[in-house]
């Protein structure tokens, strides 16, 4: 169930309640599950819609499934194709667990692949994406970063954010608990806040 507080100034809050349980390590959601995850991924195609400039995303764990995959990353891509700046930051983790350690963890399996699963969705090739990786001078134990990355001293990248066309007295923030799953829009309790505009939170 998704919950809208009630605004205050530019502070637009909504509480996302777990619709159900689902085995999210199968990816098996239920029709009411998906519609609740691509409900609230209408909510975010909105927010990147209003984008005239630029959209600065940095994401740890990006992984959505049906009707809100379709959605969102149309969304990313019809900006991209309309001539705004589109860039992704992401976590790429040093080491892929299995989704077995997961499950004796009786954690999320966020990230067993590459950190942005987009199934047989792709980006628009004018979305900029970069993976964050430890940096091995920062951390010794992190392997070497391969590339082109933006390199992390911590073994952990948590952020869920999008700033939109953040140097314009428009600009707006859009972030909260909720990772871009269909596991935290459908069977987790998290939050999404939207400051639109707050244009000294998007400059920080």
């Amino acid at each position: 169930m998704i919950t809208k507080g009630k605004a205050r100034d530019s502070i637009h809050a909504a509480f996302i309640l777990q619709e159900g349980v689902a085995d999210a390590h199968a990816r098996d959601f239920t029709a009411d599950q998906l519609d609740q995850a691509s409900r609230i991924g209408d909510e975010l195609a909105g927010f990147i819609d209003a984008a005239k400039f630029s959209l600065h995303m940095a994401i740890y764990d990006f992984r959505l499934d049906g009707a809100a995959a379709d959605r969102v990353i149309g969304a990313l891509n019809a900006k991209a194709e309309a001539g705004v700046t589109v860039r992704i930051a992401y976590f790429q983790p040093p080491k892929q667990p299995t989704p077995e350690a997961f499950a004796l963890l009786g954690s999320d399996p966020a990230q067993l692949d590459d950190g942005l699963a987009l199934g047989t969705r792709t980006l628009h090739e004018r979305v900029q994406v970069k993976p964050i990786k430890q940096d091995p001078n920062l951390h010794p134990l992190a392997p070497p970063v391969q590339g082109e990355a933006i390199n992390a001293p911590h073994n952990l990248m948590h952020s869920k954010y999008i700033v939109r066309d953040g140097i314009t007295p428009q600009a707006a923030v859009l972030m909260g608990s909720a990772n871009f799953t269909t596991d935290a829009w459908a069977v987790q309790d998290n939050n999404i806040v939207v400051f639109d505009p707050c244009p000294d939170l998007a400059r920080y």
